[in-house]
């Protein structure tokens, strides 16, 4: 599961962006200039090392790449040669080149994967704090968190994505209209159960049902109540996270059916059955672009997560994550550094990440003032520019606070299952959470976290 979830994020995620800044000849050149990991080509021109993750075999990918850093060379003199990585031993190559003095000048990281070079390898990085408060770029970022040790800034990311409340707008008004509180979406979803709808869609595995108690999580308890958590010094039986599960204890009664298959096959199953709402991330627009589904476009609208009475978190507030990215060598000259820096303020314009991300029903990484044709993928542009804040899931905080000293994703299918088993086995919340707490001790004391 974990390398078929890592996959189909590859597939349905991956592209680059690029875009337009002020001209490397505004700087001297100095032919005789001392560089690391030699970026001077026989004919002495500055060049930066970008490793990426592409296959030699995946072609159009590299030639997609190639235009793309052309561009950013013929806006702003900074040439990028791409050096192609492997997906195996990825973080062990990385680490070794660190230890070497010999890493790339620029390396594309996704934070959740390669968590263990990032977390233990950051003093090998560019720490780029000060660049982004000092350029404007900071603000414009839904989230650095994914990038960020110890309030520093070390890589940005490219792309993303957000887990929305989807729902099937034919059904919903038939029910009586969008729910505008947890309360209402509850209300709404025991009136689908009474209709012969189905009220939510979750699978038989429990990762839907994972999903969405992170999201209701996130409006119960603090970020530093799950970072306790997860370093071990808070437990899932506290009272915090009893409360969680008793909300979604009105879970049970619904005649909620489950749905046999993977992540892709849920949000088939969402688009072509009479399923009320679906809590999923956007990978759901890539499906709804099918043909198979054109009878559903402008039938599915989207909203975030009803607010919980009494929760920590305001309507604005977004769940998601923003992972896939690039990291920038720290041991460079002054030259790469502002040539870096140039790169920077190209590929995250909000103009090339309009042409390069948007445009293609990818969210961008920062906040991007566009109108697109899709009506839906408007939509979650807008909710995640406007929101507050964008809260991680799990996985994020295992990387925080273990520095990703166990897997973060056998870490949610084992609690997923049990989870499963409090919605449709009956299991109370005391039990739950006592089962959830035994597996969390295991997972903390191989990790070396607790004794």
């Amino acid at each position: 599961m974990k390398k078929w979830k890592v996959s189909i994020v590859m597939v349905l995620l991956t592209v680059l962006v690029l875009g337009a800044c002020k001209n490397i000849d505004e700087y001297e050149d100095d032919e005789t200039v001392e560089v690391s990991n030699p970026v001077v080509n026989e004919d002495q021109e500055l060049e930066l090392i970008l490793r990426h993750l592409y296959s030699p075999e995946d072609s159009g990918g590299n030639q997609a790449r190639r235009e793309m850093f052309d561009i950013i060379e013929e806006k702003t003199g900074v040439k990028v040669t791409l050096d192609e990585g492997t997906r195996d031993g990825y973080e062990a190559i990385l680490s070794n080149e660190a230890n070497r003095n010999e890493l790339p000048h620029i390396i594309e990281m996704y934070t959740t994967q390669h968590g263990t070079f990032f977390y233990e390898d950051y003093e090998h990085l560019l720490d780029l704090t000060d660049f982004l408060k000092d350029s404007g770029l900071m603000e414009q970022f839904h989230t650095l968190a994914d990038f960020t040790i110890d309030d520093r800034v070390y890589g940005l990311p490219e792309r993303g994505s957000t887990v929305q409340l989807f729902y099937n707008k034919e059904l919903i008004e038939k029910l009586g209209g969008v729910p505008e509180s947890w309360e209402d979406l509850i209300e709404t979803m025991e009136a689908a159960s009474r209709a012969g709808y189905n009220p939510l869609l979750l699978d038989d595995v429990g990762f839907s049902a994972f999903s969405l108690l992170e999201g209701v999580l996130q409006q119960t308890v603090s970020n530093e109540k799950l970072l306790d958590l997860m370093s071990g010094d808070a437990k899932w039986t506290d009272a915090e996270f009893v409360a969680t599960f008793e909300l979604l204890e009105a879970l049970k009664p619904l005649n909620i059916s489950q749905v046999n298959g993977n992540p892709l096959e849920l949000i088939q199953a969402f688009l072509s059955e009479d399923t009320v709402f679906a809590y999923s991330n956007d990978w759901l627009l890539g499906v709804l672009s099918m043909d198979e589904y054109a009878h559903m476009q402008g039938n599915i609208g989207m909203i975030s997560l009803p607010t919980v009475a009494g929760g920590l978190v305001e309507q604005s507030s977004v769940h998601g994550s923003f992972p896939f990215g690039y990291v920038f060598r720290g041991n460079v000259t002054e030259e790469e550094e502002r040539m870096i820096y140039q790169f920077i303020e190209a590929l995250w314009s909000e103009e090339m990440m309009f042409d390069q991300y948007a445009q293609y029903g990818h969210l961008p990484a920062i906040r991007v003032e566009t109108t697109t044709d899709n009506e839906l993928f408007q939509e979650i542009i807008n909710t995640t520019n406007e929101a507050e804040r964008v809260f991680p899931g799990i996985k994020e905080f295992i990387s925080y606070a273990g520095k990703n000293s166990y897997d973060p994703f056998l870490y949610e299918s084992e609690t997923s299952k049990i989870l499963n088993r409090f919605i449709f086995e009956n299991r109370s919340t005391e039990e739950t959470l006592e089962a959830m707490q035994s597996y969390h001790e295991r997972v903390l004391k191989e990790a070396n976290l607790i004794e």
